[in-house]
């Protein structure tokens, strides 16, 4: 899945609106099959989101719920 930050950041690189430049910051949450619910994946979402937005922002955060 850690495939995805190469393309993020070749369209960040390109995105314009408005003359303004436009970041984008991904979190995402694997799931690991069995035992966790929605509320826990959301949680672990959320941690990766702003650990990609901590990092610099135009990232993508993978966690493990």
């Amino acid at each position: 899945p850690h495939g995805l930050q190469h393309p993020v950041s070749l369209v960040v690189s390109m995105l314009v609106i408005d003359g303004l430049k436009v970041t984008i910051s991904i979190g995402v949450a694997i799931h690991p099959g069995v035992g966790v619910d929605s509320a826990d994946m959301l949680k672990q979402a959320d941690i990766a989101l702003y650990a990609s937005k901590k990092g610099g922002r135009n990232r993508v955060t993978y966690v493990g719920a």
